[in-house]
């Protein structure tokens, strides 16, 4: 029973986190703002809604920003990729 409650709280937590992923439309998203380290990690914290997002409106949504500043935006990308996959892997593993 506790952990049916934690996986719907987890699950509760994911879909309300959704609401923040959000990305700039593609045309937009190559043009105008910049991400930085900040908006790497953002966007690795994210993936796995946008990767849904980006698999049902693949011209609407993008996961890896193409408008970036480079090396630091990639860092934090993958610092926020390890957090949420890891943190998912770590979860289902105990």
């Amino acid at each position: 029973m506790k952990k049916q409650l934690l996986l719907l709280l987890a699950i509760f937590c994911m879909f309300s986190l959704t609401g923040c992923a959000h990305t700039e439309p593609m045309a937009e998203c190559t043009t105008g703002f910049t991400y930085n380290f900040f908006g790497g990690i953002w966007h690795g914290i994210i993936i796995i809604p946008d990767f849904i997002a980006m698999l049902i409106w693949p011209d609407k949504y993008c996961i890896y920003a193409p408008n970036n500043s480079g090396g630091w935006y990639a860092f934090g990308f993958l610092l926020g990729v390890s957090a949420s996959i890891g943190g998912i892997y770590k979860t289902s593993r105990s």
